[in-house]
């Protein structure tokens, strides 16, 4: 039975294969990162006040045969990329302090994905992720979204050299939990707000993937002296987590 619903999930593919190589080899322009909308996305990621944006050259779409592990729709990568090295990407502008949290899977698990690339990227930060641990079962993503306005992409890479297996990435049971920060004082250094103008302090923060922890910034919202205050960031659900100021 494993079998015959393997073969003809292959059958499947294979015809959406045959119908969108021609239209993905038109549109490979001039190599210029275009995005396109489709509120088909916004509705499968489910976010209110968010509207996604995808790659041009290789969109994601609703998935049209996959769905997530309670039965609800999910969006994917294209079935095939006609490029080599080629990404397909899906982005939106998301505000914190925030933790978006996500279920993602590998659709294709007994084809190789060794080559393949899962990014996620929240504006100039970006950290890649083991693809093994989608290969079997939905996995829950947790992204910590600093204070402000940030771009954040996930992303999905073939490998260099043309192969004739693919993958496909599947996201879907996306939500976003609103954190009660205090707003950060605009133009007001750190050693303003730890009274000691004399000293250049500096911030950072780190997880064991460098991603998604806030750095300390000036606030004035909880004080001792009434005025203003240094707060720390978060740096989320990840093991190894530290946000310091030196």
């Amino acid at each position: 039975m494993f079998i015959m619903n393997k073969f003809i999930l292959l059958l499947f593919l294979c015809v959406l294969i045959l119908n969108k190589a021609n239209n993905f080899a038109q549109d490979l322009a001039s190599g210029a990162e275009e995005a396109i909308t489709n509120p088909e996305l916004n509705e499968v990621f489910g976010l209110e006040g968010v509207e996604w944006v995808t790659s041009e050259d290789f969109p994601w779409e609703p998935s049209p045969i996959f769905s997530g592990p309670n039965d609800e729709p999910v969006a994917q990568t294209p079935v095939v990329f006609v490029d080599p090295g080629s990404s397909s990407w899906v982005e939106a502008e998301l505000s914190g302090p925030a933790f978006l949290r996500f279920d993602c899977r590998l659709g294709l698990p007994f084809l190789d994905y060794s080559q393949h690339e899962f990014l996620m990227l929240l504006d100039e930060d970006f950290v890649p992720l083991p693809l093994w641990q989608l290969e079997y079962y939905w996995q829950e993503l947790t992204v910590f979204i600093p204070p402000g306005a940030h771009n954040f992409r996930i992303q999905f890479s073939t490998p260099q050299t043309f192969e004739v297996q693919t993958n496909i990435l599947l996201v879907g049971n996306m939500s976003i939990e609103r954190l009660d920060f205090p707003e950060p004082v605009e133009g007001m250094t750190l050693a303003q707000s730890l009274d000691s103008s004399d000293i250049v302090w500096d911030t950072y923060s780190v997880t064991w993937d460098d991603f998604g922890a806030g750095d300390w910034y000036p606030q004035s919202n909880i004080t001792f002296d009434g005025e203003d205050a240094a707060v720390s960031g978060i740096a989320g659900q990840t093991a190894l987590a530290s946000s310091s100021v030196l």
